[in-house]
């Protein structure tokens, strides 16, 4: 049976369907017709286009296409008059037909017959109205509780654009909102706003506190249709100062509330944007005083927003309090170091100091988290833009021209203590310079902080973790105990740093099951030293984790 007699098939045995315009193959390969749904007296007419990759989806995600005109503002139809249905990915179409049926006859009887909504929140579909510039602006929460008819000044910065096909792509993000001439801050780091300031823009921000749409689901099109949204207040606030703008284009966020999970109120904030000299409304001025204003049908262009707050960003998973909320200090920042740091900032880390004294060289790339034009670059700086673009919510200090690496200060000197209240000044310590003699210093500290020294043997057969007060020389009776013998790389001409073999899977699966590990136990309060062992054999690979 042919794709068409198969699909006509699986609508006429369906007897709430009548089809009113034959099935049809046009030249794309596309199948088009158009069918009668009748559920409890209620009937409604859908036109139906199946696209040529069909039964599998098309790169749009798109499956069936039923679009129905007869009806507006029910969840899951958008303003193109298309139902959204998510069927269950199958290659066999007579069986993706009949369940995307079902799926329509579910969405007919429960929401245009029902007239239910959903328990969790969905935006407001829409249409990229400038598709030269896509533009993608971030918010996060902040503190404050907007009211309606609230308006303000907004700042962000442009952290990325770039040339695609046919337009340019552009990525935002709001550093902070003026409310009254009083700026309030984004939860953002002080470190992620530095990095892009630079690149700083303005705009206007409007509350209007309900969803700004035309019917139920509908996002408002033009202008007239938002007009009644609007105060008379925040027309005038931004009549007069769109005025003083010295950019042509600019941006207004509008913002309202939205209900979320359990009842939780969030803001959320939609992007227009506007060419100053083509504005969508005019004062009618008598007796010099504005007295009212005219708005002009003309099409809002949106632009994407997304709420990239701590809680949206760290939601599917993150590490536990007792890391994400210390002040972290890293020694070293090699293969380990960098590794763990980019685990740490993934996993929500808020504050996140390292040193070391090295610089980015190639070999160095294989194995850590630092890219081939950073070679050159000193670890601090190029770890830095790295973190940074992973995490808009970590704090970093570059410690490199502070300490230079980790100062080697005898005990008795007067520096020493200097130095001592420095470090004493972290929550946690992680020391993955593989250098004992910092082991000798930390431990000659006898500090009240959590100390965790990482390193990796030699092809990595084991990646040991040491605390305590005494790991100097508890690390040394772990290595004794490790088959630690096979030749180190020497590279280049010098001998004086050879390094071990270790790929960056390697680094990677081990670093992160001692962060795991680690995570574990400062939860349970039950600090230990341990070693990760690999049980590697011909036909799997196994890990093993001995506590000491």
């Amino acid at each position: 049976m042919d794709r068409l007699n198969e699909v006509v098939g699986c609508f006429k045995q369906d007897s709430n369907i009548e089809i009113l315009n034959p099935f049809l193959v046009n030249d794309r390969n596309t199948i088009e017709g158009k069918i009668r749904l009748t559920i409890e007296n209620e009937q409604l007419d859908f036109g139906v286009r199946i696209p040529e990759e069909y039964p599998l989806q098309n790169l749009s995600g798109i499956s069936t296409i039923f679009r129905c005109d007869q009806v507006e503002g029910y969840p899951h139809h958008f303003a193109n008059d298309t139902i959204c249905l998510i069927p269950t990915k199958t290659a066999m179409l007579s069986e993706r037909v009949l369940e995307e049926i079902a799926l329509l006859k579910l969405w007919v009887k429960k929401y245009y017959i029902n007239k239910e909504s959903d328990a969790h929140y969905h935006y407001l579909p829409f249409k990229y109205g400038d598709t030269k510039i896509l533009t993608t602006l971030l918010f996060t929460e902040v503190d404050k509780i907007f009211n309606k008819g609230d308006f303000g000044i907004f700042i962000y910065s442009i952290m990325r654009r770039f040339q695609t096909v046919g337009n340019i792509s552009e990525l935002c993000a709001i550093q902070h909102f003026e409310y009254l001439g009083r700026p309030i801050s984004c939860e953002w780091s002080e470190s992620f706003r530095l990095a892009f300031a630079p690149n700083r823009c303005g705009g206007f921000w409007l509350y209007i506190d309900q969803e700004p749409t035309s019917a139920p689901y509908r996002i408002a099109e033009n202008w007239t249709e938002l007009a009644p949204l609007l105060s008379k207040e925040q027309i005038i606030f931004l009549y007069h100062h769109v005025e003083k703008l010295s950019q042509d284009v600019f941006y207004i966020l509008i913002g309202y509330n939205i209900n979320m999970h359990e009842g939780k109120q969030e803001v959320h904030w939609q992007l227009i944007k506007l060419d100053k000299n083509k504005l969508p409304f005019k004062a009618i001025v008598e007796n010099n005083k504005i007295t009212k204003f005219e708005y002009l049908t003309q099409p809002i262009h949106w632009s994407m927003t997304n709420n990239a707050s701590y809680a949206r960003y760290f939601g599917r998973g993150k590490l536990s309090d007792n890391i994400t909320q210390a002040r972290i200090l890293l020694i070293g920042i090699g293969a380990v170091g960098s590794s763990l740091a980019a685990s740490l900032a993934r996993g929500g880390a808020r504050h996140l100091a390292f040193t070391d004294f090295d610089i980015v060289e190639s070999g160095n790339i294989c194995r850590s988290e630092y890219s081939l034009l950073q070679q050159g670059h000193s670890k601090c700086m190029a770890l830095e833009q790295q973190l940074l673009g992973i995490s808009p919510f970590i704090t970093l200090e570059n410690l490199s021209l502070l300490m230079n690496g980790f100062p080697k200060i005898r005990p008795e000197l007067p520096a020493f203590e200097k130095l001592k209240k420095l470090i004493s000044g972290f929550d946690l310590i992680f020391d993955c310079s593989t250098d004992m003699e910092v082991a000798y210093l930390l431990d000659s500290m006898q500090l009240s902080v959590s100390v965790f020294n990482l390193s990796m043997t030699n092809g990595a057969k084991e990646f040991v973790c040491v605390t305590g007060n005494n790991i100097a020389q508890d690390k040394a009776t772990i290595f004794s105990g490790l088959d630690n013998k096979e030749e180190l790389i020497f590279e280049g001409h010098g001998c004086a740093s050879p390094t071990f073999r270790a790929g960056y899977v390697d680094v990677n699966m081990l670093t992160n099951l001692a962060l795991k590990n680690i995570d574990l136990k400062l939860k349970n309060n039950r600090l230990n030293s341990f070693v990760i062992r690999t049980n590697p054999n011909p036909n799997s690979f196994n890990l093993i984790v001995d506590d000491f």
